[in-house]
């Protein structure tokens, strides 16, 4: 994306605003995009008589060092960051610990969207999560940390219940919780006593019919009594089947 500070056209850039310069008013004037212009004035020459100045747009300097951009008005250099923030909030003032931020971090951004005042401690930490460092590195750093937790975890064979904070084996626990077995056992069972169906009808997963609720098991809510005996009987038949070849 280009920046509109770039173009040096006059006219104006759709939903572009100009006001005066803090400081500089019927001199120079800033826009909401970045751009700042001289204004067409009559000037006095050295001789003391008048002369006609049309107004331009004024060139920006970027600073490599600050990786910032500044501008000069009346032989004075001035962060172009600053200037367009002071001029469209005049009545805002910056406290010593206060400095005017650029939201996305890029310092020759100077639209005045992206300009907001917040603590230096704020804008430092800002820095820290959308450097090029960190950005480069959290992928890593993150990769390397799943590889650590994944070679911990496999290389357990006892953990602690957080029910009942007993150090059992691996195989006394459910897969993927952190209470055993028994103390899972017991939370389901109570919370199956205490449950209360508010529905009045069901659809069956097994034949996909709607249903009354009371036609399906206490404890099986997806299949419908019919269903759950249907799959019980084959079920018990396969068991008898498989038990007379093995004999």
């Amino acid at each position: 994306m280009e920046l509109p500070y770039k173009s040096m056209q006059l006219e104006d850039l759709p939903n572009e605003v100009w006001v005066d310069v803090y400081g500089y008013d019927g001199i120079y004037e800033v826009s909401n995009l970045g751009r700042i212009r001289s204004v067409s004035r009559e000037v006095n020459t050295r001789w003391g008589t008048g002369r006609w100045v049309d107004g331009k747009l004024l060139k920006q300097t970027y600073l490599k060092k600050d990786r910032t951009l500044m501008v000069s008005l009346q032989s004075r250099s001035r962060q172009m960051g600053r200037v367009v923030y002071d001029s469209f909030y005049t009545a805002i003032m910056l406290d010593e610990d206060e400095c005017i931020m650029h939201k996305n971090k890029l310092l020759i951004d100077n639209r005045l969207v992206n300009l907001e005042k917040v603590t230096r401690k704020k804008s430092k930490k800002t820095d820290m999560a959308k450097s090029k460092r960190t950005i480069t590195a959290t992928p890593k750093n993150l990769e390397k940390a799943i590889e650590t937790n994944k070679s911990f975890y496999h290389s357990r064979t006892h953990k602690q219940c957080n029910v009942c904070e007993k150090t059992l084996l691996l195989d006394l626990f459910i897969v993927e919780h952190n209470e055993c077995k028994k103390c899972y056992n017991i939370r389901m069972r109570k919370k199956r006593e205490t449950f209360i169906e508010k529905r009045i009808e069901k659809k069956c997963s097994k034949c996909l019919e709607t249903k009354k609720i009371e036609l399906f098991p206490k404890h099986n809510k997806v299949y419908c009594k019919k269903c759950s005996n249907e799959y019980a009987l084959k079920r018990r038949e396969k068991i008898s089947f498989n038990n007379n070849n093995v004999l």
